[in-house]
């Protein structure tokens, strides 16, 4: 009886000492609901409650039903307008307008943390930069390597990568299945190492374009949103000693991930040590603008260089930005030529009219006043979209107009270029893929929503570089192969999940390779 009697005390103490702590707790939580439903500068903002009250409403489809969020807010804005609130503080938007509110009108908004540190672990590279002044500066320093003058002088690096792709191609054992999709990934990461780096991976090297840092990039993608929201577990692997990664696991990609860090962490520590070492390469490479900056009148000013932390970041911000949008772009063009024999036979025949002899260095000059090339780049281009994730941004210092409604300084706002590339007030028919859209009467005024690179003055630093690797990589593959679809549908290019770059969900491009006639 007396135990039964000290079970129940027991019991009951426990019990309100879990109230004790579950009461403020629980106080807490509803005081933050209630502030964000019914005081919060955006109540009046419309837009799911759930999506009010917690950042976990974007969580669920990010996470749970992976990259899923940008469709569901496609939902939301049928439902609610042209702007919703997705989050306790952050805005969608959905009309052209804006767009250009955000992006370009609104020089002083800065980056919003949620995305750029959390995800990307680069927080001290331009592309990450939540201070526009620091982000001018730094691109100030950079420009001078993605100019159209040095693009034009360091063309050779991207046509001699764009031609061991048609070499592989043309030796693929029994004419394929190619995995297409790698070999222009594979393409492009040693485009953008070669260039940025003066140095290769050799990834179009491996047999079936699978490299291994391929693979780290892919599931760099799959891990996107996990890195966001568990970022302190994800910067704990990424600070694990090389041996212990090893111990674990010698075949993984994060070891693959840690050594290439390793690898650059290493070049970058002998140029700091020894600048002679940087004229011992190739070429001009980003490091020599970064190392030794100059002044306007040409001499060098050590006192702008960036920290090795620095350094480091920004290798890595250019790697991931050049070595996947111009693959994604490359792929969903390719498909939709090959599926469509009337565009790819407009292709082909162009280009042989301008570039008759298809043994000879093609000249970028001819192929970029080519109409029908530039045109079917631009649709693989709106088609492909770029960044699909909307890129926040937090109004400020003062409460701003966008999109026509006046919105609260501190506020995140966003939109994704999708809304745009999609909107059928813009584009006629708009998941219809039409190169001819780009050649018509009033063609020239689409240009101003064709923003796979954004806008104003944080758009992707590397667009010159972009559109130099689209002429010469395209127009190479349709002048100097003939290819065919193996085993693909439209089905697969169709719906894409969104990690922060659109992955198709369908089958990967694979292609056969034909008897040029």
């Amino acid at each position: 009886m007396n135990n039964t009697s000290e079970m129940v005390s027991l019991s009951v103490m426990y019990f309100s000492l879990l109230l004790t702590l579950l009461t403020p707790l629980s106080a807490w939580i509803v005081t933050v609901f209630v502030y964000r439903l019914v005081f919060h500068p955006l109540r009046k903002f419309p837009g799911p409650w759930l999506a009010a009250a917690t950042d976990y409403y974007a969580g669920y489809f990010d996470l749970v039903k992976g990259g899923q969020l940008l469709s569901h807010i496609e939902k939301l804005h049928l439902k609610y307008g042209p702007v919703v609130r997705v989050g306790p503080n952050t805005l969608h938007f959905s009309e052209p307008q804006a767009f250009t509110d955000i992006y370009t009108y609104g020089t002083t908004f800065e980056k919003s943390k949620l995305v750029y540190d959390a995800m990307f672990h680069t927080e001290e590279s331009c592309h990450a930069f939540m201070d526009p002044q620091k982000a001018r500066t730094r691109r100030m320093m950079l420009n001078p390597l993605f100019s159209r003058r040095a693009i034009l002088k360091l063309r050779h690096v991207v046509q001699g990568k764009v031609d061991r792709l048609i070499s592989r191609i043309k030796d693929y054992p029994h004419g394929g299945p190619v995995d297409l999709a790698s070999a222009f990934r594979s393409l492009t990461m040693d485009i953008i190492t070669g260039y940025c780096f003066a140095t290769s991976y050799d990834s179009l090297e491996h047999p079936t374009f699978r490299h291994p840092l391929i693979l780290v990039v892919e599931q760099t993608l799959d891990n996107l949103w996990s890195r966001k929201y568990f970022t302190r577990l994800t910067r704990l692997s990424l600070a694990t000693p090389i041996w212990i990664v090893k111990l674990i696991n010698s075949n993984s990609n994060l070891l693959v991930y840690l050594r290439m860090r390793q690898e650059i962490e290493s070049r970058i520590e002998r140029y700091l040590e020894d600048e002679s070492t940087l004229h011992a390469v190739e070429h001009e490479t980003v490091f020599h603008h970064l190392i030794l900056p100059e002044n306007k009148d040409g001499s060098i000013n050590r006192d702008l260089r960036p920290s090795k932390k620095s350094l480091v970041d920004e290798a890595f911000s250019l790697l991931g930005a050049g070595s996947d949008t111009v693959g994604n772009t490359c792929s969903t063009g390719t498909f939709f030529a090959l599926n469509n024999p009337a565009i790819s036979s407009r292709l082909k025949e162009e280009l042989r009219q301008a570039w008759p002899d298809e043994d000879s260095t093609p000249d970028l000059d001819i192929l970029e006043q080519l109409p029908y090339l530039t045109a079917f780049i631009k649709e693989s281009l709106r088609f492909s979209h770029g960044v699909v994730t909307p890129l926040p941004r937090v109004v400020g210092p003062t409460d701003a107009k966008i999109g026509g409604f006046v919105v609260p300084a501190g506020t995140v706002v966003e939109m994704s270029c999708v809304f745009i590339h999609k909107n059928p007030t813009i584009f006629k028919d708009p998941e219809t893929f039409s190169p001819d859209r780009w050649m018509g009467p009033g063609s020239k005024e689409l240009e101003t929503y064709l923003v796979p690179f954004s806008k104003g003055p944080r758009i992707c630093l590397g667009i010159n570089l972009a559109w130099c690797e689209l002429y010469l990589i395209l127009g190479t593959l349709f002048r100097k192969l003939d290819l065919n679809l193996y085993d693909n549908t439209i089905d697969d290019f169709k719906t894409f999940k969104e990690l922060f770059v659109p992955v198709w969900e369908g089958k990967r491009l694979k292609v056969t390779v034909g008897q040029k006639v």
